[in-house]
């Protein structure tokens, strides 16, 4: 019985993790921001145009490196982690459940926009 309970709790914390309205979000949200800058686009410029659209910016655009090869910005799409992936990030596994809740912007160190993750 004793090593039945953890089994029930990660079956838990998987059926947590598979929700279609939350991907759902997620690829709206991703299109909003694709539909707002494009590659090419100055890094700077394309955070102030996600600000004003209601985006939370979680970090940058700042160089993630000490190399300072490219800058990075992270947006926030809104949704919350599942409960898997809180539990995968918890204990050190990699890999979610469905789309990224986060979108990546990478540009060169002058500020073009090279790549929308």
């Amino acid at each position: 019985m004793k090593n039945f309970i953890p089994v029930i709790i990660l079956l838990a914390l998987a059926a947590s993790g598979c929700n279609d309205k939350r991907d759902e979000i997620v690829s709206e949200q991703k299109e909003r921001v694709t539909d707002t800058i494009q590659l090419g686009d100055d890094i700077h410029e394309a955070k102030s145009k996600l600000i004003d659209l209601g985006f939370r910016i979680d970090y940058g655009p700042d160089f993630p490196t000490k190399s300072e090869k490219y800058l990075m910005m992270i947006v926030d799409y809104g949704v919350s982690p599942s409960g898997m992936e809180t539990f995968k990030y918890t204990v050190g596994m990699s890999g979610g459940s469905g789309e990224p809740i986060d979108g990546i912007i990478k540009a060169t160190p002058d500020g073009v926009i090279t790549s929308i993750e």
